[in-house]
């Protein structure tokens, strides 16, 4: 079988390039940036368009649905 192009085809050349080893590494958890203050106004003109109600009805729906989860798709 032939080598593609520009390769020498043995198996020690395969996947040599470590550049891209620093995404790989372990970071330690956090939440993200913080919001900047054109996004914290944004959060307070918005708090009182919200309705909880629907948001915790809707929330315990999908609850349920997740509990009842079967299949390929179920996350256990």
């Amino acid at each position: 079988m032939a080598s593609p192009p520009g390769t020498s085809g043995r198996m020690t050349d395969f996947n040599t390039d470590t550049s891209n080893q620093r995404a790989d590494e372990f970071t330690e958890p956090s939440a993200g940036p913080v919001p900047t203050p054109d996004e914290e106004r944004a959060a307070d003109r918005s708090k009182d368009d919200v309705d909880l109600d629907q948001v915790d009805e809707h929330y315990k729906d999908m609850n349920a649905k997740g509990a009842d989860a079967t299949g390929e798709g179920r996350i256990s």
